[in-house]
């Protein structure tokens, strides 16, 4: 499925050579899709460490609603919407939050037990799910139904990814209000995204 998903996101022999880190070409000239996969896509399937050594497949999370986030633990915004993940993770028994963050294993682990998340948190080697996924910023996400496929297209930035959740069946009014003021009270603004 990989170089199939890969070749799908590229044609040509340059835009080959660019996923191979053979190419340095501007984001202009890139033929690299960038724009996120669209709601009803099939989520690419993967399997990568988790930050305590056990590997993890979204495969082993089909029959169940996910909630998948790339991060970055230098990613400011990322540190904002992690309380909230953490919330769902602990209240939403409809669904499971996983993270896929990047960079070494000791900077995520930091900054895991800083923020005291419990959920499964993933790690890509720089980008390469990023790439499945079309995106290459954080904090962005995907609500996947029980069946693997995206809900929604891509929500980009802190509020956009809570509402995945809140607007999608099975939540009532009351839990979109809460979510929202929980993230009024937050010091940085809700669509701040980080590309670092």
């Amino acid at each position: 499925m990989g170089e199939d998903a890969l070749l799908s996101l590229c044609s040509g022999d340059e835009a080959r050579a660019e996923i191979a880190g053979k190419g340095n070409k501007s984001l202009a000239d890139s033929r690299l899709n960038r724009s996120g996969l669209k709601a009803g896509t099939v989520a690419p399937g993967f399997r990568l460490p988790s930050l305590n050594g056990r590997e993890v497949a979204l495969q082993d999370y089909r029959g169940r609603r996910v909630l998948l986030v790339f991060s970055d633990p230098q990613c400011g915004p990322c540190d904002q919407l992690a309380p909230h993940l953490e919330r769902l993770h602990r209240e939403r028994r409809d669904l499971e939050v996983l993270m896929i963050s990047r960079r070494d294993l000791e900077t995520n682990l930091q900054k895991i037990r800083k923020l005291e998340l419990t959920f499964p948190v993933l790690l890509q080697q720089n980008w390469e799910i990023s790439l499945l996924y079309a995106m290459f910023a954080t904090p962005i996400g995907y609500l996947i139904d029980k069946q693997g496929v995206t809900v929604g297209d891509v929500a980009v930035g802190v509020q956009p990814i809570l509402d995945l959740v809140t607007s999608s069946s099975g939540t009532n009014r009351g839990d979109v209000v809460t979510l929202r003021q929980a993230n009024e009270q937050s010091v940085l603004p809700a669509g701040k995204v980080s590309t670092s």
